[in-house]
């Protein structure tokens, strides 16, 4: 080691150059909420144009919300409205790689041998993600010592950002992975489920949040 000015001077400006870059490369690639720029960003409060989206269609588990604020990582979506999703309240979580998430559902209270669950997923394509979020109940029977899980009506949200990113248009509808035999007292038809309804609203980027 030596104690003479100077003498790391020229690997600390090397290392200050490589460090300098991998800053202007981040800053350059990712957006101010932190998404790379690879990414379609859906963060922001977006406010329903009421006049470009006509009445709302009645879907079951999900009604048409006046707002969506959705918050974005490189990694996850965090949605909340003024409606609600799968009649959830309060922000869900998405992941962006398509893997699933379960949280439990304390919505009703805690009911002995009945777990409520919600399992949700996201499929991210270009200017589009497709939300699922799906009810799970898991009964048990203490008798038999045994578990039973079984999933309830999953909703879809379709998302697609305008090129201009602007205007978000949202879709919502759902499916029951395993229908029903009966509904409303009858024989179980899907095109009287009004859980497959589709629904269609516009929205638009407010900059007062």
């Amino acid at each position: 080691m030596t104690d003479r000015p100077g003498f790391f001077c020229p690997y600390l400006q090397q290392h200050l150059r490589r460090v300098f870059a991998g800053v202007a490369l981040f800053a350059f690639g990712t957006s101010a909420s932190g998404v790379p720029q690879s990414l379609s960003d859906f963060s922001g409060t977006w406010v329903l144009d009421a006049a470009r989206s006509g009445q709302a269609r009645e879907v079951w588990f999900v009604s048409r919300a006046h707002k969506f604020i959705i918050n974005q990582t490189a990694s996850e979506l965090a949605i909340d409205s003024d409606g609600s999703i799968a009649d959830v309240a309060g922000p869900l979580v998405y992941k962006l790689d398509g893997s699933e998430i379960t949280t439990a559902n304390l919505s009703m209270g805690d009911i002995p041998g009945w777990t409520r669950k919600i399992q949700t997923k996201a499929i991210l394509d270009g200017a589009t993600v497709v939300t699922y979020t799906s009810h799970v109940s898991e009964t048990t029977d203490r008798n038999k010592g045994s578990t039973r899980e079984t999933v309830g009506v999953t909703i879809v949200l379709t998302f697609t950002l305008s090129s201009n990113g602007r205007d978000l248009i949202v879709e919502r509808t759902g499916f029951r992975p395993v229908p029903p035999p009966t509904l409303h007292d009858r024989p179980y038809r899907q095109e009287d489920d009004l859980v497959y309804r589709k629904d269609t609203a516009t929205y638009v980027k407010s900059h007062d949040h």
